[in-house]
């Protein structure tokens, strides 16, 4: 939606009804604590709250990162760590001391799911376009969902599974592009 306002980029009629079906997917997900009744729903509430919240940051990052094309993507990632560094350092006071056995999680965290990770996202949307790059993002609780299950034991609920698989359903109408509401004609 973004890419379509502030970047004038074209969504099809397809693509609308694939966005708000993950919107709607997205949103039941975030409200997975009061549709299954938990006590003290208002935590994880929270917690999804600001997860959505980040999200919301990404896509601004998103916008400005492919609105100013000129950028280098690994100058871009590499500002936006020093500045993140900068930032956070005053917190890192309360920040308890390294210990080894968290050594190979801060190294994969650090080289993988931020230099890499970033690096790559912003290299591909400056291949393709926002409301594209951003279809993407909506997968990651998918990923997400067997390794928290495997290592954190987490379980999979029912709030969740309509949640996902209505992200699913959007995300395949999206990449559609006019494919199954015009007769195959885009």
């Amino acid at each position: 939606m973004g890419g379509a306002f502030f970047l004038k980029e074209k969504v099809t009629p397809t693509e609308r009804i694939g966005i708000a079906v993950t919107v709607v997917g997205t949103i039941l997900v975030i409200i997975q604590p009061f549709w299954e009744n938990k006590a003290g729903a208002n935590i994880p509430l929270f917690g999804n709250s600001l997860v959505f919240l980040g999200t919301v940051i990404w896509v601004i990052f998103t916008l400005l990162a492919k609105k100013n094309r000129h950028l280098d993507p690994f100058i871009l990632s590499s500002s936006s760590f020093v500045i993140g560094l900068i930032v956070l350092l005053p917190l890192a006071s309360r920040i308890p001391p390294l210990t080894l056995p968290a050594l190979p999680g801060l190294i994969y965290m650090s080289v993988f799911s931020s230099i890499v990770a970033y690096f790559t996202y912003v290299y591909g949307l400056s291949k393709i376009e926002v409301s594209e790059a951003t279809l993407f993002t909506y997968l990651q609780p998918l990923f997400a969902v067997p390794v928290s299950m495997a290592f954190l034991h987490e379980k999979l609920t029912l709030p969740f599974l309509s949640g996902a698989i209505l992200i699913i359903i959007g995300v395949f109408i999206c990449e559609q592009r006019g494919k199954l509401f015009s007769g195959g004609h885009t």
